[in-house]
């Protein structure tokens, strides 16, 4: 029964996703009249990853608004619904991408743009 139960997980996870660009940088998350700061853990063309800011409180599938800052003066600002909250981390799936955002995330995103990983 365990041997069934571990092949239908690793079953589940074989496949290919966006490659995943490892990085630090603040993210600012707002949503209701509501703040919060954060660092950049991890980032995709699909969604990214950050550390639990401090005084977090949010549901999974609510939507924020994000401003990543890339360097001084440089912001990409789109908006991302919440996947995951656990171990220290956050994960967001981008919802809406900004027409005037996408050419400053692709350049962050370099080689990571259109790049794929495996999943085992």
């Amino acid at each position: 029964m365990s041997e069934l139960k571990f092949s239908l997980k690793r079953k589940s996870r074989i496949g290919e996703r966006h490659a995943r660009k490892l990085t630090s940088c603040a993210v600012v998350i707002t949503r209701a009249g509501r703040l919060w700061q954060s660092v950049l853990v991890d980032i995709s063309a699909t969604g990214m990853s950050i550390e639990t800011p401090l005084d977090w409180s949010a549901r999974l599938k609510q939507t924020f608004r994000l401003e990543i800052v890339t360097s001084p003066g440089n912001i990409i600002q789109l908006e991302a619904k919440l996947v995951r909250d656990g171990d220290g981390t956050l994960a967001f799936d981008f919802s809406r991408i900004p027409e005037d955002m996408e050419v400053p995330l692709w350049e962050f995103l370099g080689k990571y743009a259109d790049q794929k990983e495996h999943l085992y």
